[in-house]
């Protein structure tokens, strides 16, 4: 392995994927970890806590001062931690990019700031790569072995077992199957909220443990609960038959009855649990956090061009603001719109991006002041404000905003009625 002094950046939660790479890039190099969150980490190792858009300066300021980053590898954290000015790193700056079925519509501009993405599912490669980044590659979940592991419980005196998400509203298919099973009279034990080595027990003492691939993406709980002695009962999902084999070593299921008799089924055949258990644990072997991290470093070696140069100056600022201006930190984005506006003249994305900020952090004089300003150009930009025209009506009302007003009702003829009159009486 040629890297030996790696800076980690990522937002800290106890059991977020970050932590689990964090651990394993300890047992293979010299390693800093700073983020937000990271202050409250009680993990052996250097690290440091920092504001959740701390700039790159910032954080090299944290930094032991004989440490110097070979690489900056960025784990994505969903809404915890942002740096700034990536684009300016003086080492080589990669990103693992995790569950782009949420997150990949930032993401996608987020990818422009780094020279080597990682991509969690195979099958999102091509969103990254159709934005033009030419170097984009798939490094699969995984799971650690040293927390994952059977924790020799007494007897396996739960008949199938579930952590994770069961909120109703987001995942109802999810919780109308785990709710088949609690009705089949299985001995079930559902839950949330625990982490790492109280998940690890629970796997220890069940039979069998139940699996949903949310949006048909292969998630890590299948590794999870085989490498705890159990079986793994889940949904199919893209990429699945690249780790296992159905009926081998993990066990499939297509809706509410079919999983009810297949666990039915099973728990009635103790041999042939034994032999998929026995499967599974061989396979989950090879798909360790420890070997995904030296997968990383053995594709980053491959030669290719530096990847920020690739990229324009303006296109990096414009990457960073739709990041900033998605993930709820205003000020950032428009400190990088406002950087654009200075360099493009009458681009009307930038003035209408603002106008949207403005918008959806409440800052309503501003948004209606420049409202004006793009309604009274020779050719306003009519069609790119049409996602904002109910909330600009409804604004110009409510501040009973005379010229506002007047500019909506000369510029778009698709008002319905009843705004349009609320409209016509500030004229």
């Amino acid at each position: 392995m040629m890297v030996s002094k790696v800076l980690l950046l990522y937002g800290y939660h106890y059991g977020t994927t970050g932590s689990f790479i964090e651990q394993s890039l300890r047992r293979q190099v010299q390693l800093c970890a700073v983020g937000a969150g990271h202050e409250q980490a009680t993990e052996p190792g250097w690290r440091a806590g920092c504001e959740r858009a701390a700039t790159l300066q910032e954080i090299y300021q944290l930094l032991p001062r004989d440490f110097e980053p070979e690489v900056i590898l960025v784990v994505e954290s969903g809404e915890k931690f942002f740096p700034d000015g990536l684009q300016d790193a003086p080492c080589p700056c990669w990103y693992y990019a995790i569950d782009p079925h949420f997150n990949g519509e930032w993401q996608r501009d987020y990818a422009l700031l780094f020279d080597r993405l990682f991509v969690s599912f195979k099958q999102y490669l091509p969103l990254f790569e159709n934005v033009g980044h030419p170097w984009v590659r798939w490094l699969p979940h995984a799971y650690d072995p040293h927390v994952y592991y059977d924790h020799g419980a007494p007897e396996r005196d739960i008949d199938i077992a579930f952590v994770g998400d069961m909120d109703p509203q987001t995942r109802p298919q999810r919780v109308m199957l785990l709710q088949a099973l609690q009705a089949a009279g299985l001995q079930t034990c559902f839950t949330k909220g625990i982490w790492k080595e109280e998940v690890a027990k629970l796997f220890s003492r069940s039979k069998l443990v139940f699996n949903h691939n949310h949006d048909g993406v292969f998630n890590p709980r299948n590794f999870e609960g085989s490498s705890c002695g159990s079986v793994v009962v889940t949904n199919p999902a893209e990429n699945l038959t690249d780790f296992f084999t159905p009926g081998e070593n993990i066990l499939i299921y297509e809706d509410a009855p079919s999983l009810v008799k297949l666990v039915q089924v099973v728990l009635s055949q103790p041999e042939r649990l034994a032999q998929l258990a026995a499967g599974a644990a061989a396979v989950v072997k090879q798909h360790s956090w420890d070997q995904r991290m030296i997968d990383l470093f053995t594709m980053a070696q491959e030669p290719a061009v530096p990847i920020r140069t690739h990229f324009s100056q303006q296109q990096q600022m414009r990457a960073n603001a739709m990041v900033y201006q998605s993930r709820g930190l205003p000020g950032k984005a428009l400190s990088y719109w406002r950087s654009i506006a200075w360099q493009v003249e009458r681009d009307f994305e930038v003035p209408v991006r603002i106008t949207a900020i403005y918008a959806q952090f409440g800052f309503f004089p501003q948004m209606l002041a420049l409202l004006v300003e793009l309604l009274e150009m020779p050719n306003p930009p009519v069609e790119a404000l049409m996602p904002l025209r109910n909330f600009m009506v409804e604004i110009c009302c409510e501040q009973r905003h005379t010229r506002g007003a007047e500019l909506l009702l000369e510029h778009f003829t698709t008002i319905a009625a009843e705004q349009r009159q609320k409209l016509q009486a500030l004229c």
